[in-house]
């Protein structure tokens, strides 16, 4: 995708918006995450909030995952704007 941006008119805008993009999505995941975490304070471990503690464990996980993509990405396209 980016290599096709970079074929374009406006190349350097277009992306410092993608960049914009996601590292809006890495704050929102952020966000998400303390609250997911939060949420896990309100429940006491027992047999029946298991379940549900173990959801949001489980969405932390996969968040922290996106977020680690998301880093590369940014960094990429870092790399790609001091190149030039």
């Amino acid at each position: 995708r980016i290599k096709g941006i970079m074929q374009t008119p406006r190349a350097e805008m277009k992306l410092n918006f993608e960049r914009d993009k996601l590292v809006s999505k890495l704050q929102q995941l952020q966000s998400d995450i303390s609250v997911w975490e939060n949420n896990i304070g309100f429940f006491k471990l027992s047999s029946s909030s298991a379940d549900t503690v173990s959801g949001f464990r489980e969405k932390i996980d996969s968040a922290h995952e996106r977020i680690r993509a998301l880093e590369k990405k940014i960094r990429m396209l870092d790399d790609m704007e001091n190149a030039n």
